[in-house]
């Protein structure tokens, strides 16, 4: 468990402005723990909470880019059954490593 970095606090804060819940969590992020996710170098985090039997919810913003050699990269903000954060889903199209967050 860990803290963000400023580079991910800056991409949810991208991510968060574009939905309904900028308000509910974009002051809260800095004290949020999370988990890195085992997804092959693409960067993904999980948001951790206290609440038991927490399951994926519907993504709440998503964002496209092009990483620093040109190739597609897809990010999905997502909440749980609760309504609070669950993941940052990072997914590099060709499987490889992700270069850069975009900001």
């Amino acid at each position: 468990m860990r803290k963000m970095s400023q580079k991910e606090l800056n991409f949810v804060r991208n991510l968060l402005s574009k939905s309904s819940y900028h308000d509910k969590y974009s002051s809260a992020l800095e004290n949020m723990d999370v988990s890195d996710m085992e997804d092959g170098g693409m960067v993904s985090i999980k948001f951790e909470s206290k609440r038991t039997n927490r399951i994926l919810g519907p993504d709440i913003s998503h964002l496209e880019f092009d990483d620093r050699d040109g190739v597609k990269v897809l990010a999905y903000l997502s909440i749980d059954n609760y309504g609070d954060l669950y993941e940052l889903d990072i997914w590099k199209t060709n499987f490889m490593p992700l270069i850069s967050l975009s900001e």
